[in-house]
């Protein structure tokens, strides 16, 4: 009988570190981690110049952009704009900097092996500067692209958060809510 107890126990402690871990982004409340600096592992992944473009945003602009690069005119790196959605308010610019810092928002270890489709991209303004994330749902990866610089990863950790983003910016769009 005692082994049966504890067995329920330890299971249900188990369930309870598992669901806890999910949300790796999250707080136990449920919210986005504030990050304003970035993890050492994203610093390093993204390099000085487009993490300061990044936490010094004058502005955020999202785009429903078509899935394959074409040469027309109205490009957001290099893929044509199907529509201009709103500019993110400060909370979304400051939750989306807050997701694009923490190094649990990305599986850094795996690169799926799938075409690269984008559907939604976001581009923060510094100045004369600018960093463009391409977000492809489907598969969970993400592009930061900045000048001709292109750099690939997985977010499949922050997927909801991210969705949740673009989701408010195109509720009426695939992607959105």
């Amino acid at each position: 009988m005692n082994k049966k107890k504890i067995a329920g126990a330890v299971l249900s402690m188990l369930v309870i570190l598992i669901a806890a871990s999910c949300d790796r982004n999250k707080n136990g409340s449920g919210n986005i981690i504030e990050m304003r600096t970035p993890t050492k592992a994203v610093e390093n992944f993204l390099g000085k110049e487009i993490v300061d473009i990044l936490q010094n945003a004058d502005s955020v602009e999202s785009y429903l952009i078509e899935q394959f690069k074409a040469p027309k005119p109205n490009l957001l790196a290099g893929y044509p704009i199907i529509e201009k959605g709103p500019n993110l308010t400060d909370e979304q610019k400051r939750d989306a900097v807050s997701i694009l810092f923490n190094d649990k928002s990305y599986d850094f270890s795996i690169l799926k092996k799938c075409m690269f489709v984008p559907q939604f991209g976001l581009k923060f303004k510094k100045g004369n500067a600018s960093v463009v994330v391409l977000l492809y749902y489907g598969c969970d990866m993400m592009v930061f692209a900045h000048g001709s610089r292109e750099i690939m990863t997985n977010f499949d950790p922050s997927h909801h958060q991210m969705q949740a983003i673009t989701g408010d910016l195109f509720q009426d769009r695939k992607g959105g809510k």
